[in-house]
């Protein structure tokens, strides 16, 4: 989470978040859900994505979208990046998943484990089912999904793509929890104002180095 250039009118912070996991699982369209108010039965495997998380940290193109949002009176620009060669720059990520892919499901351990390994310490997680329109198709039931956010501590939400349900409230809700942990952040640092966390790094705004 980054604060907003001195002048700038646009947004009063910037928020960037990852979508990860197995390609076909459903995060393009999550992502033009939120972004775009928009759905199509139609995509290609997204430049940038791969098809196993082993070779994630090969891909050399960033593919995002931003929409700005309010949040207690502060406009947030969230920068969702559709790529997972760059953990380090994530403020948060969202672990995407297709509840009807047991292959998908099965991923996630590994996908988590990257994000331990090469994200920034702290880093906001969360734990995404897609696709649960598809009622009949389902494999993998709830509670597996509870139970394997549970086992990370983080949280767990059931999202449709096609019909809008929830992405809003995973998106939105994992930026709330990053605003938090920078505010706990900030308060065990002695509540210094000029102060911005940049990733998980302290970089001061008037620095004149």
């Amino acid at each position: 989470m980054t604060a907003a250039p001195s002048g700038t009118t646009e947004y009063d912070y910037i928020v960037k978040i990852l979508l990860i996991g197995d390609s076909g699982t459903g995060k393009t369209a999550l992502l033009r859900r939120f972004v775009e108010d928009a759905f199509s039965q139609q995509y290609t495997t997204t430049i940038g994505w791969v098809s196993s998380c082993e070779s994630a940290l090969k891909c050399d193109r960033v593919d995002f979208k931003v929409r700005t949002i309010e949040i207690s009176g502060k406009r947030w620009k969230i920068q969702l990046w559709d790529t997972a060669a760059y953990y380090r720059r994530a403020d948060g990520v969202l672990l995407v998943y297709d509840c009807t892919s047991p292959s998908s499901f099965a991923s996630i351990n590994q996908w988590i484990a990257n994000v331990d390994q090469h994200a920034q310490a702290g880093t906001n997680k969360m734990l995404i089912a897609s696709k649960c329109d598809l009622i009949d198709a389902q494999v993998i039931h709830p509670s597996k999904g509870e139970a394997l956010a549970k086992e990370y501590s983080i949280p767990f939400v059931q999202t449709s793509a096609k019909s809008s349900l929830n992405v809003d409230e995973a998106i939105i809700g994992l930026t709330k929890e990053i605003k938090k942990r920078v505010q706990d952040q900030r308060q065990r640092d002695g509540g210094i104002e000029d102060t911005v966390l940049v990733g998980h790094r302290h970089q001061n705004k008037s620095c004149s180095c």
